[in-house]
C-alpha cells in the first residue's frame, strides 16, 4: 500500500486502498518515478480497480476527503474516468506502446 507515515492515512489514494482491499501504489504520482512503467501492469491494475468499484458501488461512502470529492466525483465521476484510463491505454498497445512515465512540470 502507498505511504510511509501516519500522514499519508488521509490521503484519497490510501483511503481508497483501505475501502477497496487493492493495492494501488502504481497510481501514486507523488511518488516520483524515475522508470517507465510496463502499459500491462499498469492496465492490469487499473482493470483491477475497474472490478473493485464495481464490486463496490458504494465506497464513496466510506471516504472522507471533504471539497465534496465524495458525492460529486466518487460517486458520478470516478468510474468513467477509470474505463477512459483503460480505453487510452488500449489504443497506446494497439498502436505499439509498451512503457508509459509519470511526469509532472
Amino acid at each position: 500500500m502507498t505511504g510511509d507515515g501516519m500522514e499519508d492515512d488521509d490521503r484519497l489514494l490510501c483511503q481508497m486502498e483501505r475501502v477497496l482491499h487493492i493495492d494501488l501504489k502504481i497510481l501514486d504520482f507523488w511518488n516520483f518515478y524515475e522508470e517507465y512503467i510496463d502499459l500491462e501492469v499498469l492496465k492490469s491494475n487499473l482493470v483491477q480497480l475497474k472490478n473493485a468499484l464495481k464490486n463496490q458501488p458504494d465506497f464513496y461512502k466510506k471516504i472522507t476527503y471533504g471539497h465534496d470529492i465524495e458525492e460529486g466525483y466518487l460517486k458520478e465521476k470516478f468510474v468513467e474516468d477509470v474505463n477512459f484510463l483503460i480505453e487510452r491505454l488500449d489504443l497506446n498497445i494497439i498502436n505499439g506502446a509498451e512503457k508509459v512515465m509519470f511526469v509532472s512540470s
